[in-house]
């Protein structure tokens, strides 16, 4: 699966799945910010909004090889932006190279995939006749 396009429902769907996340689910809020990385990547706030999220997630937990890779990702981003040079699909995680471009994984498309059906689905009550 290829990167998908910018879609910022997407985008606070899975931040704020995140945020929900379970704190000693550490996997799958990185897996959750990594989606959120890959969606939000061509935009330049949402792109630094999700790399502070990272940091900031890194911090909290003590990962401190990953809240230098996000320091140091936060501030290559602005020029990446500035010189139409960012690495598709990359998840932006200290575990791939900062200008990897990669294919989105399995599981982070199962992870789009399952975030987008929810934001498809009728809210309890709404499309039943009045």
């Amino acid at each position: 699966m290829t990167a998908p396009a910018f879609d910022g429902a997407l985008l606070a769907a899975l931040l704020q799945a995140c945020e929900d996340a379970s704190e000693n689910d550490l996997a799958q809020r990185w897996l959750l910010l990594e989606a959120a990385h890959v969606v939000g990547q061509t935009r330049w706030r949402p792109h630094i909004r999700v790399h502070r999220r990272m940091l900031a997630l890194a911090w909290r937990t003590g990962q401190w090889s990953e809240v230098i890779g996000q320091c140091y990702r936060l501030a290559l981003a602005p020029l990446g932006h500035l010189l139409g040079r960012l690495p598709v699909g990359n998840p932006g995680s200290a575990r791939v190279g900062a200008f990897r471009s990669v294919p989105v994984s399995p599981e982070m498309a199962a992870v789009l995939s399952a975030t987008r059906a929810g934001l498809l689905r009728p809210s309890p009550g709404e499309g039943e006749p009045v």
